[in-house]
């Protein structure tokens, strides 16, 4: 095939791209295809809100829900709004992980849920990744659970955010597939699922020229998964554990990975994992996507594209 050098990369499959040499930085956003799905949902006109859930917003078990409502078109809009979380809008990972379980059966209160989130976005609709220039970058990481969150099952959440030059590469959030018995196997389950992916990013970025100075930092808020993934922590409350897991702790032995622990307040994998309140909420999304995970980050100049 011919290719053909259109000039300096500016939109692509939804995503507009921005430079500012002055500053080093790039900026991927989203903000036209955000602005298209709220008014294809009719959404142009609501008012905005300051988080996608309310905090400590659940679903509740389907024998307490209200009648099923499949004339709404809940599936297009959950799967437009993933899009968006996929790409580079971390900020509504946890929304989509929670509305994605009623995918078969939509309710009037799931429906309402998918509006909220149609409003934060018509709200952030500048809202995206910023790259920054750095002379050594390196991969790091935050990994969180909610031991037992999901009211019907008893599963617990997984949410990790692997950062490289002050913003995201990758992001998830997501139920583990396993009931755990205790908030550290479920932390300690995360911290695998979390593992496997610096490992995997670390060769992407070795084979791209980025040398990875040592063992890439997970951040963790567990302390007990901590002593467990060092083998220091165990015995009859932990040996049930499938061995699968404990590939975190041949990754610390290897030197690939090393845990350091963070506390709750201050771990923005935090937001992966519930429905926070709007302080907590504003605190781990400007953390990530400022460029400055782990502390108040300054307001991402830039990003904006006209």
């Amino acid at each position: 095939f011919e290719v053909v050098h259109e000039g300096e990369l500016r939109y692509i499959l939804g995503m507009e791209v921005k430079r500012n040499y002055e500053k080093n930085t790039l900026g991927v956003v989203q903000r036209k295809y955000s602005l298209d799905v709220v008014e294809k949902f009719g959404m142009k006109a609501c008012n905005v809100k300051n988080t996608p859930l309310p905090g400590g917003f659940k679903l509740a078990p389907k024998s307490q829900e209200d009648e099923e409502d499949t004339d709404a078109p809940y599936r297009q809009l959950v799967g437009s709004v993933m899009y968006l979380a996929t790409c580079t809008r971390p900020d509504l990972s946890y929304a989509m992980c929670v509305l994605t379980r009623r995918f078969d059966t939509p309710t009037k209160a799931t429906w309402e849920a998918a509006n909220m989130v149609l409003k934060f976005i018509k709200g952030t609709p500048d809202t995206g990744l910023l790259y920054k220039q750095s002379k050594s970058p390196q991969l790091v990481a935050f990994v969180d659970s909610d031991w037992a969150g999901e009211e019907e099952t008893r599963k617990s959440t997984t949410g990790y955010v692997i950062m490289f030059c002050g913003s995201p590469v990758s992001w998830r959030a997501g139920l583990q597939k396993n009931v755990s018995t205790s908030s550290t196997e479920a932390e300690y389950v995360a911290l695998c699922e979390c593992t496997k992916e610096v490992v995997y990013l670390r060769r992407i970025v070795e084979e791209c020229g980025c040398k990875q100075d040592g063992p890439t930092t997970i951040h963790v808020d567990n302390e007990a998964a901590v002593k467990l993934a060092h083998n220091q922590y165990g015995g009859r409350r932990t040996k049930h554990i499938e061995l699968q897991f404990h590939f975190t702790r041949s990754k610390i032995m290897s030197g690939e990975v090393i845990l350091t622990r963070i506390s709750s307040a201050e771990n923005p994998a935090d937001i992966f994992t519930k429905a926070l309140a709007f302080p907590a909420f504003r605190k781990h999304s400007k953390a990530i996507l400022g460029g400055g995970a782990g502390q108040e980050a300054p307001e991402r100049e830039g990003v904006k594209i006209p």
